[in-house]
């Protein structure tokens, strides 16, 4: 079966973890019934808010599909290891973050593209850009976040 890789891909401080930490909590309110554990398989009981930090979560069961969502994902280092995790977990889905830089060690989209169909046989990769403007006030990086957050679950629903 086809796993699915969406990586979220934007600079340094672009709001990167706040979408995703965003994300985790709307699935949260739209499947209320989902068991989310943590890497170490522990449920976790949530309230539904924004929670500061880099965060690994697997939603069990979202119309029969394993989710998994990491939020951070400075290099390719993080990210191999978050997909090591979430395929040792059976996950269907995982939505992960990395930087947009040219040096072709780090995260970048481009060298997760190149990397992760060699981890995980069958997988389709959709990258997906964060862009962040110089001078933004704080409620168009909000406007941004939810318009990105709803992208993602576009995509998610493609495939649950």
């Amino acid at each position: 079966m086809e796993k699915i890789l969406i990586i979220l891909s934007g600079s340094t401080n672009s709001g990167k973890t706040q979408t995703l930490n965003k994300l985790i909590c709307k699935l949260q309110d739209e499947y209320p019934l989902a068991k989310t554990k943590d890497s170490n398989g522990k449920e976790l009981k949530f309230e539904t808010q924004i929670i500061e930090g880099d965060r690994l979560v697997i939603f069990d069961s979202i119309n029969e599909k394993k989710i998994g969502i990491n939020t951070a994902g400075d290099n390719s280092k993080q990210v191999i290891e978050s997909i090591d995790l979430f395929d040792n977990n059976d996950c269907d889905i995982v939505v992960c973050a990395t930087k947009v830089i040219s040096n072709s060690d780090n995260g970048s989209v481009s060298t997760m593209q190149k990397k992760i169909p060699s981890l995980i046989k069958d997988t389709k990769v959709i990258p997906l850009f964060k862009i962040l403007h110089k001078g933004e006030n704080q409620q168009t990086l909000d406007d941004n976040d939810d318009y990105m957050v709803k992208v993602i679950l576009d995509q998610l629903n493609r495939f649950i």
